[in-house]
């Protein structure tokens, strides 16, 4: 999801080849777990291992991409903060190194939620951004870039719509 939601490919070639190696591991690790694992508590052990480094990773990736002037990607670092942190604080609460509490129960979906919400931002801001480079483009096709003088483009549209409502007028 952080690959294809950040753009890494483009904007972080480097750590796009990092995240590919460790979707490899990913892969390898479930495939020894599945041929090999005798019991669920492996999966169940795997999935906390590789979460625990999988957001980490992508949370790096998500600061890299923010700096690099990504706009959308400050909701994404946010949403995998929130993602680490319910996480950890599950993990630690499972392990018995933190007293189980109502929040504690719960830490984990409250995490999703607040992942959910802040990724939902990052699209809005991101269809925001799309709008505005369209409406751009738009207004640049309309213009000679040289004089800045409307072109034919706006010549042709502007007319149609006059000579529409010339004849509405009559």
């Amino acid at each position: 999801f952080a690959m294809v939601f950040l753009d890494v490919k483009r904007q972080l070639p480097r750590m796009h080849r990092v995240l590919r190696g460790w979707l490899a591991v990913l892969a390898l690790v479930w495939l020894g777990v599945t041929l090999f694992g005798a019991s669920s508590i492996y999966y169940c052990a795997a999935s906390v291992y590789m979460c625990l480094i999988s957001l980490p990773l992508a949370l790096v990736a998500g600061v890299y991409a923010w700096k690099k002037g990504f706009r959308t990607a400050r909701f994404f670092v946010l949403g995998s903060i929130a993602s680490l942190l319910s996480m950890t604080l599950t993990a630690m609460t499972v392990l018995g190194l933190v007293a189980c509490d109502f929040f504690d129960l719960y830490v984990g979906e409250i995490g999703i939620v607040i992942d959910t919400v802040l990724f939902s931002l990052a699209l809005v801001d991101h269809i925001n951004i799309l709008n505005l480079q369209r409406k751009d483009a738009e207004s640049r096709s309309r213009t000679d870039t040289l004089t800045g003088v409307a072109n034919r483009r706006h010549f042709e549209e502007t007319s149609k719509t006059e000579f529409a409502r010339a004849r509405r007028e009559e």
